[in-house]
């Protein structure tokens, strides 16, 4: 038999007409028999039933359809709202990424007169792998900062540094170049290739875990739609809704709290995540103070451009000093005889009207509206099985009153225990499931990561590097342009403990507070190690 939501409705509000839809038989005040009744009849006192077995059976198969309905409806709306977080972060990030990537291949043609064609492949791939990175391709950040930078170098010496009227350039020098650019001192990008690699790093990885928590939590979310429904929940549901109707109280209501303490054991296993699922919801928060401010993920990616071109500009003003080393180490290459004369061009004036473009706007909501909109709603789910408990009892249409409600045997006042997760007549199975243990395991897994990595990140911080320096003295971290990867040997400079920016604030007025105060460092076995396998390649 098919049982549609309007007989749904009318049986909970005790309409007895549809009894008879069932097309089951109804009995009017007959005497109970033990056996034939399990849920609306203890045992314990004799009594009368308008109900036969069947009926109560078919009243069970009701209980179970409800409250997977009202499972899946509220799971649907919550996988809803984290998939269209999901989608318009990344087409946010997408627009910031392409807008920086266009930003820079102007900067790179207008400015410094280095054709689009020798420039285009190297850019296009850093700004694409950054994305990729992002949406969780197997990308070090680091690595393609670098990479990028090493590119960079032949396109720049030869276009913006070079004086082609006393030295002859060559195809050939490129590949010395490349090989060449993390071992010339000073740095011809300076510090800013460091710098750059360093704010991506810390953005963007929080990009990344932001929207990786939110897909484990959508299928966390998922995977509780298929979770068996108890047998206790379907009695509980049973007694609460239709028991009443079987002693002839058509149209009472069930007690608010009789309500909550059925629902509170329906819920039993999908509360068992409930801590984790908070947990995630809080360091999701903590999260967006990476994405917001100054420092943040937007701020960040619209000023890739700019880093790039202090960092060419810093090429041309150092230009004189690594400039004979080139000519010595690549001379092999044809590119000048050992005693000719060094020769770089006047360095370029840039205009400053061109670098300060006319950026097109990314989207009518900005990246920190939307970090912002996406975390009052995941605010709001926090403690989502919790809560959800209230919002099904008032769809089940719960009496008001205290005193005048069935209480699963009368009607009566319902006598509300301490333990939110029993009632006399409601047994809550504690047995293990597996689905369950895969699902907080999941979560602790992410909950764990995020926390270590706040906290190395907020380590990192602490140990920060100089960006800038002044006169002929860069002051500068001398390591293999790894970035903490933890590669390389020997040992190197140990950087001065500077905290760039610790008293900016984020304009993050939700929560910004430092996560220091949030997350304890935790010992990293192997940063000890780390610290004793500097790279003797001097790389900024």
């Amino acid at each position: 038999m098919r049982v549609t939501g309007v007989l749904v409705k009318s049986l909970i509000e005790g309409k007895p007409a549809l009894i008879s839809e069932i097309k089951l038989e109804a009995r009017k005040n007959e005497v109970i028999k033990k056996t034939e009744l399990s849920v609306c009849f203890n045992g314990l006192e004799p009594g009368r039933t308008c109900c036969s077995g069947a009926m109560e059976e078919m009243y069970m198969k009701l209980s179970e359809g409800m409250f997977t309905d009202h499972l899946e409806k509220a799971n649907y709306q919550l996988t809803q709202l984290i998939k269209n977080g999901i989608e318009n972060f990344e087409n946010d990030v997408l627009a910031l990424i392409k807008n920086s990537e266009k930003n820079t291949m102007g900067h790179l043609s207008e400015i410094y007169r280095i054709p689009w064609s020798e420039h285009h492949k190297p850019v296009n791939k850093l700004f694409a792998s950054l994305f990729d990175y992002v949406k969780q391709g197997q990308v070090e950040i680091p690595i393609i900062v670098n990479e990028f930078f090493d590119q960079l170098l032949p396109l720049v010496f030869r276009y913006a540094v070079n004086d082609p009227t006393v030295t002859n350039y060559k195809e050939s020098l490129n590949d010395c170049l490349i090989k060449l650019r993390r071992h010339l001192h000073p740095q011809p990008f300076g510090t800013f290739s460091r710098k750059m690699a360093h704010e991506l790093s810390t953005v963007l990885w929080a990009a990344r875990s932001y929207l990786h928590a939110l897909s484990v939590v959508s299928d966390t979310i998922n995977a509780t739609n298929h979770l068996d429904t108890e047998e206790t929940c379907k009695k509980g549901i049973t007694q609460m809704l239709f028991c009443s109707q079987c002693k002839g109280h058509v149209g009472v209501k069930p007690c608010k709290d009789f309500c909550q303490d059925v629902m509170h054991s329906c819920f039993s296993k999908q509360m068992e995540v409930s801590y984790e699922w908070d947990e995630i919801v809080r360091l999701l928060r903590q999260l967006t103070r990476y994405m917001v401010g100054p420092s943040g993920l937007e701020s960040v990616l619209k000023n890739i451009d700019r880093v790039i071109s202090d960092g060419i500009m810093n090429a041309m003003d150092k230009a004189p000093e690594f400039t004979p080393t080139i000519l010595v180490t690549c001379k092999e290459t044809g590119s000048a005889p050992e005693n000719q004369k060094v020769s770089v061009q006047s360095p370029l004036v840039p205009n400053n009207k061109m670098l300060i473009s006319d950026q097109e706007p990314v989207s009518s909501i900005s990246l920190k509206d939307q970090a912002t909109q996406l975390l009052l709603s995941l605010l709001n789910i926090h403690g989502v099985y919790r809560n959800i408990t209230s919002s099904i009892c008032v769809d089940f249409n719960v009496s008001q009153s205290p005193t005048h409600c069935w209480n699963g045997s009368h009607v009566a006042q319902y006598q509300q225990i301490t333990s939110k997760y029993h009632s006399p007549n409601i047994r809550v199975s504690f047995v293990n499931d597996r689905n369950i243990m895969s699902l907080k395991d999941k979560l602790l897994h992410i909950q764990q990561n995020l926390i270590s990595r706040t906290a190395e990140d907020d380590q990192m911080q602490n140990d920060a590097y100089v960006y800038q320096g002044s006169g002929a003295s860069m002051n500068t971290y001398r390591d293999d342009e790894d970035f903490f990867a933890g590669s390389g040997s020997g040992s190197g400079y140990t950087p001065k403990n500077v905290h760039p920016d610790s008293s900016a604030s984020d304009g993050f007025t939700i929560d910004s507070t430092p996560s220091t105060n949030q997350f304890a460092p935790k010992p990293n076995g192997n940063s000890s190690a780390r610290k004793s396998e500097k790279s003797s390649v001097m790389v900024k």
